[in-house]
């Protein structure tokens, strides 16, 4: 797997305001409980947290049973 430095990504000090996020609208099977938000807020720190760029993540049959009981939840 290849890594990425700080000269790797463009502009690695701007924030920006918006991001895509997979939200749970609703409790069901992923096809019908995943909706992809293009313009969802970044989150404003608070002293003492970190901001982490996610390039990549996955998504297996463990993770659906949190489908099932946690609608609302951001990804």
């Amino acid at each position: 797997m290849a890594s990425t430095s700080v000269a790797d990504v463009p502009n690695p000090g701007f924030v920006p305001a918006r991001q895509r996020a997979w939200r749970i609208v609703r409790k069901g099977e992923p096809p019908k409980a995943l909706v992809l938000d293009n313009d969802f807020p970044v989150p404003t720190l608070k002293p003492g947290e970190v901001l982490v760029r996610v390039q990549a993540v996955s998504f297996h049959n463990v993770s659906v049973p949190s489908l099932v009981s946690s609608p609302n939840a951001v990804f």
